[in-house]
């Protein structure tokens, strides 16, 4: 494994990688979150709601990440 040793071919170091993670992560974490509260806040209306928000859902997902 000399390939770990050797670092000067490469664009960013492990921490750069890291420190750009972390927040790709946390808005991940966050769009999950907002999708799971919908969900809740609807949930007493009917099923119907509940498949509609998350069809919403998706299609905010896609044109966000599109």
């Amino acid at each position: 494994m000399h390939f770990l040793g050797n670092r000067e071919g490469y664009l960013f170091t492990n921490k750069a990688l890291v420190r750009l993670a972390v927040p790709i992560l946390i808005e991940q974490a966050l769009s999950v979150l907002v999708g799971m509260v919908d969900s809740i806040m609807v949930a007493s209306v009917g099923k119907a709601a509940v498949s509609g928000v998350s069809l919403v859902d998706m299609v905010f997902i896609l044109v966000i990440y599109s």
